[in-house]
């Protein structure tokens, strides 16, 4: 890593490289040999540690208390999260505060810039073996097969409530906009996330309706109710400021927890994409 190693270092890299080599003829040494470095990095949780690696082809060196280490996957260490081999980045060694080494792969390449699905799994078995990698392939596959059915329901679902939706709202919001309401829900009712917005749209007009306030309505639809993403909150408001006979009113509120206390400002802060001026 672009730096002179001292015969120490150079004695356990070699060793480190037997080990290796001696493990390619008994793969379950290389699981069993991983197992015991995350086991004696867990003796260590707690305590202050540094780190050397890669960072999309840049160096990446640091130190910081020793949080959690997650098997074959990561570790965190302050307030990052380090993928052991991961996309574009790889640890190559954690040394405790003693100076001694709790974890080392010295295979990691120079550079290391992986972003491909096939060229990580080539770096990971290099370390953990053919065994770790199938199992971790095999992981991702299964969790990819239950996404896309989850996927399939909830956009079948959000069809389906597009007519009760409709309707429930045209009896909520200004006559005025009926058109653009029907619009706004035959547009947003076709797939499981787009269809929170307009079930939040509905569920906090009738909130209002009731003489709910601004704020136990979100808590009770945002939060509790629906489980909204900071995004979907935001369309939520947008929406709300202009269906909604209180959307004036709310627009104000809303803007107004977000540092915005000109009543006159047109349109709604979105949380998701609010920018820090330094």
């Amino acid at each position: 890593m672009n730096k002179s190693w001292s015969e120490d270092e150079r004695k356990r890299f070699y060793e480190a490289f037997l080990e290796y080599i001696i493990s390619l003829s008994d793969p379950a040494m290389q699981e069993k040999n991983a197992k015991k470095m995350f086991k004696n990095l867990r003796k260590h949780k707690g305590e202050e540690v540094s780190y050397s690696g890669w960072w999309y082809g840049k160096i990446n060196d640091g130190k910081g208390k020793l949080i959690e280490v997650n098997d074959f996957v990561n570790v965190e260490i302050g307030n990052m999260g380090l993928p052991f081999v991961g996309y574009g980045a790889a640890i190559c060694s954690i040394i405790s505060k003693d100076g001694d080494i709790l974890y080392e792969n010295p295979f990691i390449e120079e550079y290391y810039d992986r972003r491909q699905d096939d060229k990580i799994y080539d770096s990971k078995r290099l370390i953990f073996g053919d065994k770790v990698v199938l199992k971790q392939k095999l992981r991702r596959e299964q969790q990819e097969r239950e996404w896309e059915e989850y996927t399939k329901k909830s956009d079948e679902a959000a069809k389906r409530s597009k007519s009760r939706l409709m309707k429930e709202g045209l009896s909520l919001i200004k006559p005025e906009l009926s058109d653009e309401w029907i619009e706004f829900t035959n547009n947003n009712c076709n797939d499981g996330y787009s269809v929170g917005v307009v079930k939040a749209t509905v569920s906090m007009m009738k909130k209002f309706e009731e003489g709910v306030s601004f704020e136990e309505a979100e808590q009770q639809v945002y939060g509790d109710e629906l489980g909204l993403s900071g995004f979907q909150s935001g369309c939520a408001a947008s929406a709300l400021s202009k269906f909604s006979k209180q959307g004036d009113q709310y627009r104000v509120y809303w803007n107004k927890q977000y540092g915005i206390d000109d009543e006159e400002t047109k349109g709604v802060v979105n949380p998701a994409i609010l920018v820090k001026k330094k």
